[in-house]
């Protein structure tokens, strides 16, 4: 079931020539409008033909924390206990903080029992149009599902919903980076000493390491903000708060949300287990196997859907090399297959690494993907010695099974949640010249990350650079694919259209 929308919603700021020469008319009924502060927005429709005749929010104050939201409430029942996507058409321009989709679950009790609110994912800065989604679980004893905008701070922002609907048990739910902040009690504190260790490596390791700000102005705001909190304190600070004014430092680097904190969570052993906690790693849980064949016009090809790792740890990183071996092993028929295509649908994040040392075969001496520095250094994302190196250690060097696919032509599958390392692998993939790629364009997530340990056991996950192939221009926001798919096409046209192209133009193919 979906229920369709013809509406859009913007965040303006008091200071846009829309602000200024249009009168908005009345709020859509069937939205609801809400702030932090009474009379810091203002909600009415856009009737500009720039604005879609759009639902809005226009800021009424210079405020850089000034929270307002759209939500639209629908019943649950048609939903219990199954997977909801929730998607819409973004643009902004000069958003100060940030801005993003929204979906809540609540019981009839009126107690949540599921949140994203894409404030590790969000929109900042000027974008042009692109499509975002959050995807969570309706439980069974679920009564409504919020949907909606969120948006803190100044600037502009539209957004045409398109519709809320059922997908499929391979769509994965959205998880916050920042989840586990849910689990740092309030009362956990830690000593004034160890916190200016944190609050002065993090701001080192920012100002030395990372890319710069959007704004240089509110970095300098933020880290003021930051350093503040802990000037005349004499006691201890509590963590969580600490963690958030970090994190708000962090959103204000030009990564798109992609740098945060990963805290060192303690809870107290009276805790219950929440359910809004985040699932367990998608490695560790049941899925389909990660090989199938797909008949073509030109013969079979090996659709090869590598699953996420985000467990970065050596006996993690053998397990998957080991299951990557044996799954492609017990599959009947692999060895029929005369073309390949790798699809990075599952690629939500997390390392890219041992999915890089299974394509080892897949990489030529010649490819182009680069990792850029902010000064712009760029230094090659795929070394063959690097990746043998992680083969011997971790898959005993055993035969790969994509041997048989080296040098020959490769699509590549990309979906809306490719996202941090699985841009990583798209990149490092059309850094070869014989790959073409189809589906949807990327997340947005298209920078690299480095993890660093902080004085109190919690890690700082800091953005240090962006790809680019060759002296081209770097990757920012989502990539897009060589071979779009429709707005409505379904994903197994995309896995179609992908397929027999490789087959298309695969010699072993046509010699068969």
């Amino acid at each position: 079931m979906h229920i369709r929308f013809a509406v859009v919603a913007a965040l303006a700021s008091v200071t846009t020539v829309l602000a200024q020469a249009v009168v908005p008319a009345p709020l859509s009924p069937d939205w609801y409008f809400s702030s932090k502060e009474a009379g810091q927005f203002l909600a009415g429709v856009d009737p500009t033909a720039d604005g879609h005749r759009a639902q809005f929010l226009l800021s009424r104050t210079d405020d850089p924390n000034a929270e307002a939201s759209l939500s639209q409430s629908i019943p649950a029942q048609p939903y219990l206990g199954q997977r909801v996507r929730f998607r819409a058409r973004l643009r902004s321009r000069d958003l100060s903080n940030w801005a993003g989709l929204w979906m809540r679950i609540d019981g009839s009790d009126g107690k949540r029992l599921a949140l994203y609110n894409s404030q590790d994912r969000p929109i900042m800065g000027s974008t042009g149009w692109q499509e975002r989604s959050v995807v969570l679980d309706v439980p069974p004893d679920a009564a409504k599902i919020q949907v909606g905008l969120i948006g803190e701070g100044t600037g502009q922002l539209w957004m045409e919903p398109l519709d809320v609907g059922v997908v499929g048990r391979d769509v994965p739910v959205d998880v916050a980076m920042y989840a586990p902040f849910l689990a740092v009690a309030p009362a956990d504190t830690m000593p004034l000493a160890r916190a200016r260790e944190v609050v002065n490596k993090t701001v080192e390791l920012v100002e030395r390491r990372g890319l710069y700000p959007r704004r240089q102005a509110d970095y300098d705001q933020a880290r003021s903000e930051l350093l503040a909190a802990l000037d005349g304190q004499t006691g201890d600070i509590k963590r969580k708060e600490l963690y958030f004014r970090i994190q708000k430092l962090l959103w204000t680097l030009d990564v798109d949300g992609h740098s945060f904190l990963r805290p060192a969570v303690r809870p107290s052993p009276a805790a219950q287990p929440s359910s809004a906690a985040p699932p367990p790693p998608r490695q560790t849980q049941g899925r389909a196997p990660a090989f199938r064949l797909v008949a073509t016009s030109h013969g079979t090809v090996l659709h090869w859907v590598p699953p996420p790792i985000t467990d970065a740890s050596a006996p993690a990183f053998s397990a998957w090399l080991r299951r990557f071996h044996e799954e492609a092993a017990q599959h009947p028929g692999l060895e029929g297959a005369c073309a390949l295509l790798v699809d990075l649908s599952e690629q939500t994040g997390g390392s890219a690494w041992p999915q890089m040392a299974a394509m080892t075969p897949l990489f030529g001496a010649a490819n182009k993907a680069k990792w850029v520095s902010r000064d712009g250094q760029r230094q090659p994302v795929v070394s063959h010695a690097r990746l043998d190196a992680m083969n011997r250690q971790y898959a005993d060097g055993r035969a790969n099974p994509l041997d048989a696919f080296a040098g020959g032509p490769l699509a590549v599958l990309v979906g809306e949640k490719t996202a941090s390392a699985g841009e990583m692998l798209l990149v490092a993939l059309m850094g070869e010249e014989r790959v073409q790629t189809f589906g949807r364009t990327s997340y947005g997530l298209s920078t690299a990350n480095a993890t660093y340990p902080l004085a109190d056991g919690s890690q700082l996950v800091l953005t240090e650079s962006y790809y680019a192939l060759g002296d081209g221009p770097v990757y920012h926001k989502g990539i897009a694919p060589m071979h779009p798919a429709a707005a409505d096409e379904a994903w197994d046209a995309s896995v179609r259209a992908a397929a027999e192209w490789a087959a298309a133009n695969s010699p072993r193919c046509k010699a068969e």
